[in-house]
């Protein structure tokens, strides 16, 4: 019993730490957050720094800041309860195993000492090995090619080849979005990472993304 008890208070301790910083981090404004205000972050919820140099943001002054929010305790047992059904599954694809089963985490990359861009990511594996994943990007414009459902907002389903595989609803998000965009994009369920059961639809995962995306395919259906 004590046990138990332990385990849904981690549960309820990382759920609460990851409602924290995905509050905090939709809270910051690209160009206008600075590089303290992302150490800041890193100091509380620890996390990894280094030197970016990649299409995102190149040159002596980028760096992203990494921080990642798990409960130990449920990957462990999950880990194990996968390798003890699907023993077959681990032994010919070990990239399956080796993939976080819930996972909550945030980029965000600065240059100049100002905030450039943000990118928020929930995975959730379901019992198949598969992965729900939900995100958000904050980034400085929408590239022409990819239509947004209204002025700085687009939304999108996505397919994901890495380890584990799996598939993902998102929004990009520019400083032109309303307050109204803005706040369905960050409605992110945080109990697909903090429970047993996770999520196993991506409805669940974005909820209001997920609608916006089915009117933006409703607006974008081509007339048979």
């Amino acid at each position: 019993m004590a046990g138990i008890v332990w385990f849904e208070g981690s549960l309820v301790l990382t759920r609460h730490k990851a409602e924290k910083l995905l509050g905090d981090v939709q809270a910051m404004k690209l160009g206008e957050s600075t590089l303290d205000d992302v150490k800041r972050l890193h100091k509380e919820y620890g996390g990894f720094s280094e030197k970016e140099d990649d299409s995102v943001c190149s040159g002596d002054d980028c760096f992203f800041y990494g921080i990642p929010i798990y409960d130990w305790a449920l990957e462990k047992g999950l880990a194990l309860k996968w390798r003890v059904l699907h023993a077959s599954a681990v032994w010919h694809n070990p990239c399956c195993d080796l993939a976080q089963w819930r996972a909550f985490g945030v980029g965000i990359s600065v240059k100049g000492g100002r905030v450039i861009r943000i990118e928020v990511d929930l995975d959730s594996r379901g019992s198949d090995g598969f992965i729900r994943a939900g995100r958000v990007l904050v980034v400085p414009q929408i590239p022409d090619v990819l239509g947004p459902l209204r002025s700085g907002y687009r939304v999108y389903r996505f397919h994901m080849t890495t380890p584990g595989g799996g598939t993902g609803i998102a929004a990009t998000l520019t400083p032109g979005a309303s307050a109204r965009d803005r706040l369905r994009a960050f409605q992110m369920n945080l109990r697909c990472v903090t429970t047993l059961r996770g999520c196993r639809e991506l409805d669940e995962i974005m909820p209001a993304v997920w609608e916006d995306h089915e009117e933006y395919l409703r607006l974008h259906q081509s007339p048979r």
